[in-house]
């Protein structure tokens, strides 16, 4: 997971997107550690093995990321088009 938050932190730097420093700041913070606490959450619900799963309102992907891990199709919408935008590159 390691490489995940420095492929985060290169899209942070790197990016002529407009982060606010709430959203770098944010972003930073919840892949910090990984998605394990995510997975594990996921996991516990038994929130696995679905076809398809919605994230309304993924944010900046966290849940997304952790869901797909453990269902077959995550589709994701969020009403900020930068949120969207940083998720498809932190997947790719």
């Amino acid at each position: 997971m390691k490489n995940l938050y420095s492929k985060i932190k290169k899209i942070i730097n790197d990016s002529d997107c407009l982060f606010t420093d709430n959203d770098k700041n944010f972003i930073k913070r919840i892949y910090s550690n990984g998605i394990n606490r995510y997975s594990s959450r996921i996991s516990m619900i038994n929130f696995t093995g679905g076809e398809k799963v919605l994230d309304a309102g993924c944010g900046f992907g966290q849940w997304s990321v952790a869901l797909a891990e453990q269902n077959n199709q995550v589709e994701s919408i969020d009403p900020c088009n930068l949120r969207i935008e940083t998720l498809r590159k932190i997947i790719s």
